[in-house]
């Protein structure tokens, strides 16, 4: 008898001790916020949000199904957008709220089926704002599986956010990160890339070069991809929700590398096809802010092909108030006005950088 009292105070003491494991890893998970997707307020040490790129693809979307707010906007594209565009700032603007469903290298297959997953989950969105990239029209396949999610939130998914040791330990590596500040490739509690002097921008540089001149040389325009993106438009359209497209700005010398490899005129007609199916944001082209000098403090860029959230806040500026300062609506009506001014532009800035030019060869003679 006394030991079946002792089995069962055993058995009370270990399920009581797990749920308070479990209570104070949820309790860390949902103050910490490693994933940045519970819009809890931030503070000295949980500011930086290294680890919010973790499984990005599953955690976005379970962020969005937490997300309590009503959203007017959306912004889909790829890391451009999703290192620049700051929410907070399109609230600033408007006080509107939005969030930047943006991913890491995500194909153009896959932002039709984001964006009927969120307008279920949140029906009141009025606003889509979608960023394209060049590359993403290349005819080679893509790895692309559709997305199968529930519109609510599942007991797998609150247990990944909330429950998981792998979100416990990316807590634990965010407030380590924030008390020894490292700032290297890590995001604010708005989304966007944190911004700080770097030491390495020519390697940043060149690695990004490197993949681009990858791309670039087994690159083939598919305008047939551009279905997509009607696909997309007629979806808003049949929905009355606005739908707008935009061109994420690149270096200078990510343009000038697409002049080396011969696909630059290409990226010209994909610009004009692109304004047949909606009048285009565009942010891609020869401006004094896309030549910007490559040095450690940089204002507009990280890179070659991303810019910072002061960058993405110029983009808001135009889009949301038509601030003049930067940005251009490319229409069909001036698409051969706006190339044939792009195409004077590089041929000037290729004889005045000849130092940039040089380094745009290292970059391509070191991906060979």
């Amino acid at each position: 008898m006394k030991t079946k009292e002792l089995y069962r105070k055993f058995n009370i003491t270990l399920v009581v001790s797990l749920l308070c494991v479990l209570f104070i890893t949820a309790m860390i998970n949902l103050l910490v916020n490693p994933y940045n997707i519970f819009g809890v307020p931030a503070c000295k040490l949980t500011y930086l949000k290294p680890e919010s790129k973790t499984q990005e693809r599953v955690t976005k979307l379970i962020g969005i199904k937490f997300d309590q707010r009503k959203l007017d906007s959306i912004f889909l594209g790829s890391t451009r957008v999703d290192t620049a565009i700051a929410k907070d700032y399109f609230y600033k603007l408007t006080g509107k709220e939005a969030e930047n469903m943006a991913i890491n290298g995500m194909p153009v297959e896959e932002f039709q089926d984001w964006l009927q997953i969120i307008v279920t989950i949140h029906p009141e969105v009025r606003n889509v704002y979608l960023g394209v990239d060049f590359d993403m029209f290349n005819e080679s396949a893509n790895t692309y599986l559709p997305i199968k999610t529930k519109p609510t939130l599942t007991s797998k998914e609150i247990s990944m956010a909330l429950f998981s040791f792998a979100g416990l330990r990316d807590s634990l590596s965010t407030v380590t990160k924030n008390i020894t500040n490292q700032t290297e490739n890590t995001y604010m509690p708005n989304g966007t890339k944190y911004r700080a002097s770097n030491p390495k921008i020519k390697n940043a540089f060149s690695t990004t070069l490197e993949e681009s001149s990858f791309t670039y040389k087994h690159f083939k325009y598919n305008p047939e991809k551009l279905n997509y993106v009607k696909f997309m438009k007629e979806f808003c359209d049949d929905r009355g929700t606005n739908f707008y497209v935009f061109v994420m700005p690149t270096h200078i010398t990510d343009l000038q590398l697409m002049q080396d490899i011969n696909v630059y005129f290409d990226y010209l007609a994909w610009k004009s096809d692109l304004s047949q199916i909606s009048s285009v944001f565009d942010f891609q082209f020869p401006t004094p802010y896309s030549n910007e000098k490559i040095a450690p403090d940089m204002k507009y860029f990280f890179d070659s092909t991303n810019a910072t959230y002061i960058t993405g806040n110029l983009i808001l500026d135009y889009m949301l108030n038509d601030n003049p300062v930067f940005g251009r609506v490319y229409t069909p009506d001036y698409a051969d006005i706006f190339n044939n001014a792009d195409i004077t532009e590089m041929d000037i800035l290729a004889g005045d950088n000849s130092a940039r030019t040089k380094f745009i060869e290292a970059a391509e003679d070191k991906e060979n």
